[in-house]
């Protein structure tokens, strides 16, 4: 639903896992919002405590991002799954070579559409 909540309930679960010490990958699927790529993108990056700010805000993320170019995931549905599939692989070769981001896992926030 939109306005429910779930880019905030990313954010501080996010926060939450770095505060106890783990670096989790943040997923990026709402291309309206931009939180670590630019709006318009959907995105993934590693988060730890240098990515977090004094108001617990996703900064200095350097994420892996793919164009989509609209902010609605179902103005072009096609593309939008080629670039899932695409960040899906990203995420699988980070899980692959990097064990503590693999134990910590993925927080997605996704979009209400």
């Amino acid at each position: 639903p939109v306005d429910s909540g779930k880019s905030v309930l990313c954010n501080y679960l996010t926060s939450c896992a770095v505060r106890v010490g783990r670096t989790p990958l943040f997923v990026e699927l709402d291309p309206s919002v931009g939180d670590i790529g630019i709006p318009g993108s959907i995105s993934v990056g590693v988060v730890d405590a240098h990515s977090l700010s004094l108001r617990e805000r996703l900064e200095h993320v350097h994420p892996v991002s793919f164009w989509y170019g609209s902010k609605s995931p179902t103005d072009n549905v096609p593309l939008f799954q080629a670039q899932l599939t695409q960040l899906a692989s990203a995420i699988d070769q980070r899980f692959a070579h990097d064990d503590s981001t693999a134990s910590a896992g993925f927080i997605a926030n996704t979009s209400a559409g």
